[in-house]
């Protein structure tokens, strides 16, 4: 742990959250600093409209690529990382391991 950074908390756009929370688990959690994620969504593209536009279906499709990418070829194969999600205030999960 350096500068005695025990965890932080990632704020992430809401498709891309969880690829971003593996990468960052993975190589922060070798230091052992626990990392929690928080995504975003906006009023245009939420897990409640998404699927109503082109624009949407593409980007969760190229998310929903771009995490089977990172799990398969960047990530290691023994990597441990199985989030737990947790409901925040504001009603998204937060992916904590």
């Amino acid at each position: 742990m350096k500068n005695g950074i025990k965890s932080v908390i990632l704020v992430s756009p809401g498709f891309r959250s969880r690829r971003s929370f593996l990468v960052h688990q993975a190589v922060l959690g070798e230091a052992g600093i626990t990392v929690g994620c928080v995504p975003v969504f906006s009023e245009a593209a939420n897990p409640q409209t998404w699927a109503r536009t082109w624009h949407g279906l593409q980007t969760v499709g190229e998310q929903f690529a771009k995490l089977q990418y990172y799990r398969f070829y960047i990530l290691p194969f023994s990597s441990t990382v199985e989030p737990i999600g947790q409901r925040a205030a504001t009603g998204h999960d937060i992916w904590l391991n």
